[in-house]
């Protein structure tokens, strides 16, 4: 019954935001990640840490705040955006990467994070003609989980889910597709080691263990926000592996690559990442403010007050 009623409010508020004026909706879920900012003091101390951490101006945290609540509103939208919308209200030009790539048959590794809206991204490359899949985890509520993904696939596209990733991203690798990730997380012991904003973090070797596996290309891109309904995607040139490099060597080389590309874009348009996620795991404890390592305390004048 908890289910029904979660996936209830969620699809009774999403149709609700569909089908609102875009201006209105948008004044609406940033008054809600405003909100949101004030009644979650756990997450707004992760994303103020997390600021502090990376050397950024701890302010920025509602404003980032608000971004997702932007891009709540513009998801809820995505059965109502067509073609027309997307050769409108986008400055595509960086695509030239996307689509070179993609010509030489091996189908493309599309890496992206949690920046500006990585939904949108997605449904902007497969209107562009690319034929898409993306590769996300399975929804506690499953309920929810078949509402999001329907949503998704409203934009046509495909979807793979962690539990059967393997075996699917390379089926639609090895067809010429293109196969997305939202690669910027931290996963603990089971991702690899990289530097993001000066520190240690991990993030998942998928995306790069695939691309070396079957030598096909690697295309980061992201979403900026260049005014109200107005995006300027900013897509990478190819990373390509080096087939006679070291395989653990080269699934370096590129995670740590197009993680640097991540940090360029959040250094420009901080407000655009989602910074309440808990980013530096291994270098404090979220909960109690601990340290775990002391390199980070000059990052955190106040520490001892988390």
């Amino acid at each position: 019954m908890e289910y029904f009623f979660e996936y209830l409010l969620l699809a009774g508020f999403g149709l609700f935001l569909a089908f609102l004026p875009e201006r209105m909706a948008s004044w609406l879920d940033c008054k809600l990640g405003r909100i949101y900012y004030h009644l979650a003091p756990f997450r707004r101390r992760v994303a103020e840490t997390n600021l502090s951490l990376a050397k950024l101006d701890s302010k920025v945290a509602k404003a980032a705040f608000e971004n997702v609540g932007l891009t709540m509103a513009e998801f809820a939208r995505f059965r109502r955006l067509d073609k027309n919308f997307f050769e409108s209200r986008f400055n595509g030009e960086d695509i030239e990467h996307l689509r070179k790539a993609a010509q030489a048959g091996k189908g493309v590794v599309l890496v992206t994070g949690h920046f500006g809206n990585w939904e949108l991204i997605g449904a902007f490359i497969r209107q562009s003609g690319f034929p898409l899949d993306v590769v996300v985890k399975e929804q506690r509520n499953p309920l929810v989980d078949r509402w999001i993904d329907k949503n998704r696939m409203r934009q046509g596209v495909g979807i793979i889910k962690t539990g059967v990733a393997t075996r699917s991203v390379v089926r639609s690798l090895s067809e010429g597709r293109l196969v997305a990730f939202v690669s910027d997380q931290y996963v603990g012991e089971d991702g690899i080691v990289v530097d993001f904003m000066g520190l240690p973090t991990t993030v998942s070797k998928g995306p790069a263990a695939f691309a070396v596996r079957l030598q096909a290309p690697i295309i980061v891109g992201f979403l900026v926000r260049i005014g109200p309904w107005k995006y300027k995607p900013v897509i990478f040139p190819a990373l390509w592996p080096n087939p006679s490099a070291d395989r653990e060597e080269e699934i370096f080389r590129l995670t740590q690559t197009y993680t640097s590309c991540l940090e360029q874009l959040v250094r420009r348009h901080p407000h655009h990442y989602l910074w309440m996620h808990r980013k530096w795991k291994n270098l404090i404890d979220y909960k109690t403010g601990a340290l775990k390592t002391p390199e980070v305390a000059a990052r955190l004048p106040q520490a001892s007050q988390l």
